[in-house]
């Protein structure tokens, strides 16, 4: 049974991160693009 369990966690995990991945990927980017407008603008050019 032990041998068992890490492959039905690393299933769940899996499933997990396709899951959350989007969400907190499409976050980070409006989040970033909000952060970003509030930049001076050689701040933008820099990165």
């Amino acid at each position: 049974h032990s041998g068992r369990a890490p492959v039905g966690m690393l299933r769940v995990s899996t499933a997990v991160a396709i899951t959350v991945f989007p969400i907190v990927a499409w976050l980070y980017y409006y989040t970033n693009k909000e952060l970003r407008s509030n930049w001076p603008s050689h701040c933008k050019t820099a990165i």
